[in-house]
């Protein structure tokens, strides 16, 4: 049963992360994974961790590998019109130079294996995967093929699949102590069929095993599967993004205000001895205003937005932004988009990924309001008279950070 967040009065299975087991994670644990001794963990103050140890079959160590550390990839979407999946390549693979583009309709999506959880520990995910030894004889792995850039094999000239030579661990119960480099005729029929090479996938030999540690740790941002995230109205926003705020204050001068000879409003003394009240203040310093600078972490992505963040670049948010896990909603016209930072790492499966930060500087009053001398924020455009047109340039202009969040068409990188 999923683990429920429990109330004040407090639980032995107390749980306050807000994180259930995904039971559908569950459902997909590889057969045959069996935990072992030892165990351990450690919790502190501010953090945590475990260690568990399995047995694992060696026939499937790569794919409980998977399951337990997770990856992510990019799928396109079924029966895409060709003539949509043309569009998208071509904005998705260059920099556009009309800033009014928008993408072409989403034809692919993020599919994540999220990590697996600790069994008692929910909030935990598995982070680290340490093989400690082979159960069994060493053998001949017959199966491990070489294999091209999709993952399929590659056929020698006859047209048969090429083995790259490396280990396995096969049963060995029966065998006594084997040595390394001995043949079939001292190696029992049950476990071994015809030669020492043998073949997991049809079961000439019985299969090994191999001990494994799996370390589980807390993330720093909110783990959510496709469903969970497909529900959530922002999308690829609600999960694996960290955020980071930095406040600020901008200093801006208030000499205009001081200013004689000026129908505006001027700043004056409204206490003092009777000659002070109502003279203008003849140096006014400065007014602080309070800001921050946001930095936004998109970790493990497949392939870079680069064209959508052509687009938003130096731009405003056009509609609020965020809200998720906690986070401020931040409203129109308040962030500004700042260079953005990338750096590339290549995951357990071999796929390319993104860890993406997305740079904002945030005013509360916005980016297109100005102080003026009425010590006040006002809307400003530009326009060619004094008639206060709306309808002029401003000096920032909008554009949806949503875009931010949209996934490219998958890339080649060889």
């Amino acid at each position: 049963m999923p683990v429920a967040i429990m109330d004040a009065a407090g639980s032995d299975h107390l749980n306050q992360s807000e994180y259930l087991h995904d039971l559908a994670k569950l459902a997909r644990r590889p057969a045959g994974v069996d935990e072992c001794d030892p165990y351990r963990e450690h919790f502190g103050q501010a953090d945590g961790y475990t260690e568990r140890t399995y047995l694992i079959p060696w026939s499937i160590y790569r794919v409980a590998r998977d399951w337990f550390l997770g990856y992510t990839t990019t799928e396109l979407s079924p029966g895409i019109d060709p003539a949509i999946l043309a569009a998208a390549r071509a904005f998705w693979g260059g920099i556009p130079a009309d800033a009014s583009l928008l993408p072409p309709q989403n034809v692919a999506t993020l599919k994540r294996e999220i990590p697996a959880q600790d069994p008692t520990h929910p909030w935990l995910f598995a982070a680290d995967w340490q093989v400690l030894e082979g159960h069994g004889v060493v053998v001949e792995d017959s199966v491990n093929l070489a294999l091209d850039a999709d993952g399929g094999a590659i056929l020698d000239d006859d047209g048969d699949p090429l083995v790259v030579p490396t280990i396995a661990y096969a049963d060995n119960s029966l065998a006594g102590n084997v040595m390394l480099g001995g043949t079939p005729d001292n190696l029992p029929q049950r476990m071994l069929d015809t030669d020492l090479g043998g073949d997991f996938r049809t079961g000439r030999f019985k299969d090994g095993k191999v001990r494994v540690r799996v370390t589980y740790r807390p993330r720093k941002y909110a783990i959510l599967n496709d469903q969970e995230a497909a529900a959530r109205p922002a999308g690829e926003l609600s999960r694996y993004v960290t955020r980071e705020e930095k406040f600020s204050l901008e200093v801006v001068s208030l000499a205009r205000l001081a200013a004689n000879g000026t129908t505006q409003p001027q700043l004056r003394f409204w206490e003092g001895p009777a000659g002070l009240l109502g003279k203008t203040v003849p140096e006014a310093g400065v007014k602080q205003l309070p800001g921050a600078v946001l930095r936004y972490t998109w970790h493990d992505v497949p392939d870079r937005p680069l064209s959508a963040y052509s687009l938003v670049l130096g731009r405003v948010n056009s509609n609020p932004f965020d809200g998720m896990g906690g986070a401020p909603v931040y409203p129109a016209g308040t962030l500004l988009c700042q260079p953005w930072e990338t750096t590339r790492k290549v995951s357990s499966t071999g796929r390319v990924s993104w860890d993406i930060v997305f740079n904002f500087m945030f005013k509360p009053q916005g980016w297109n309001k100005f102080l003026t001398a009425y010590g006040k924020f006002f809307g400003a455009t530009f326009t060619s008279a004094a008639s206060g047109d709306v309808n002029g340039e401003p000096v920032y202009p909008s554009a949806d950070f949503g875009l931010l969040f949209r996934i490219p068409v998958p890339v080649r990188y060889r």
